[in-house]
């Protein structure tokens, strides 16, 4: 069996898959993954979505000269590797569908459907995250916490449905509102940790100098270093990779929640949560 990973577990198919991530070595098909010219061997479509979110971030020459704009100097250096335009998978986003054209063909539709203003929005409520102010972790983790717990309760009556014995199973553990809440709580832990420990080195990894204005511009104006196209791009491809509705919450998908980038599934919450100020 040579079949693509994402085919046959996201999209229930078939197809042939064509070559092994050069980074997670799994098997992919020609729309599932490519050969990026700037990187060794072939990626899986849910590899390159990393290398496109990395390479938005832009020039490693903002406005200031090396501060964060408004006097805000950069948190450190670019470092080798890095976001901010240091060794960039991909140029721009038709340097994106130039480079792997069959899977940008195939996630067109998903790409386009990407809002550039909520984007913009996604960003400045990550900066909120960053400093633990609007969203605050705890508001944040109170909300996914909600959104999870629906689907959670969803999957333990769809067990208690399905299998005899599941029921004994939960009572055993408290009862169904007792697993909810501590299969909700394990997904809360996983990202408690990462904004504590992980959001600052993955922003920074994107781009060196942490300031909202220096990366997506003022409120009313459009400029910005990151290449908002570009990461439109690569929130659209996550969206195709995982069959995800992006105008909705990805913690009612557990699989996605479970399975995919902590960094990939925090934006697309907070994109979900911006879309319906510019639907």
């Amino acid at each position: 069996m040579n079949m693509c990973y994402q085919c046959v577990t996201i999209k229930s198919s078939t197809q042939d898959g064509i070559g092994v991530c050069y980074i997670c070595r799994t098997l992919a098909c020609p729309q599932h993954g490519g050969l990026p010219s700037k990187r060794p061997g072939f990626h899986c479509s849910r590899c390159i979505t990393g290398l496109i979110t990395q390479s938005s971030g832009g020039s490693t020459s903002p406005p200031g000269s090396g501060t964060g704009g408004a006097g805000v100097p950069a948190t450190k250096p670019p470092a080798p590797g890095s976001g901010g335009g240091a060794d960039r998978a991909f140029a721009n986003s038709v340097d994106f569908e130039l480079q792997v054209p069959l899977l940008a063909q195939a996630s067109t539709e998903e790409r386009r459907k990407v809002d550039l203003s909520a984007v913009r929005e996604a960003i400045r409520r990550l900066f909120g995250l960053l400093r633990n102010e609007v969203p605050s972790h705890q508001d944040f983790l109170d909300r996914i916490g909600s959104e999870a717990s629906e689907a959670i309760r969803d999957e333990v009556w769809r067990q208690m449905r399905q299998r005899e014995n599941a029921f004994g199973y939960w009572q055993e553990r408290g009862g169904v509102d007792a697993g909810v809440s501590a299969e909700r709580d394990a997904i809360l832990g996983r990202y408690r940790a990462w904004l504590a420990e992980d959001l600052e080195p993955w922003m920074l990894s994107v781009y060196p100098i942490l300031n909202e204005n220096v990366w997506v511009g003022e409120r009313d104006e459009p400029a910005g270093v990151i290449d908002v196209l570009l990461l439109a791009d690569a929130m659209g491809l996550y969206a195709y990779n995982w069959q995800l509705d992006l105008e909705r919450s990805p913690f009612r998908r557990l699989d996605v929640v479970v399975a995919s980038d902590p960094a990939l599934v925090v934006l697309a919450e907070l994109y979900s949560q911006s879309i319906a100020a510019y639907a």
